[in-house]
């Protein structure tokens, strides 16, 4: 069922970040860990990956700030949101990149 789907998702998912989290426990505080993560760079190239997944769609931002004064490490991106379909999601193949945490105004 969906709900199965879904529930199972979620423990996969946990147990992988929990995985993540252990090994890359450098001594960088999380603060700096977020940041030194989500450049520019890797924001637009989390959102192509996206965008690669049947049926999804960019409906506005993707682009970095333009004309600003924060550093390219900060992940500067307009406000970006993508769709999704529903049953792209619960595939093992995808929910990963859909559920990446990123520390920008992404959806």
């Amino acid at each position: 069922t969906l709900y199965e789907r879904i529930q199972s998702a979620k423990i996969n998912s946990s147990s992988a970040e929990r995985k993540w989290q252990a090994s890359n426990n450098t001594g960088m505080d999380l603060y700096g860990r977020w940041f030194s993560e989500f450049t520019i760079d890797a924001i637009l190239e989390h959102m192509n990956k996206l965008l690669e997944i049947p049926g999804s769609k960019l409906f506005f931002g993707g682009e970095p700030l333009e004309n600003r004064s924060i550093p390219s490490i900060n992940g500067a991106v307009k406000p970006t949101t993508i769709y999704v379909p529903l049953e792209e999601i619960l595939k093992d193949i995808n929910y990963h990149h859909v559920t990446t945490k990123i520390f920008a105004p992404f959806q």
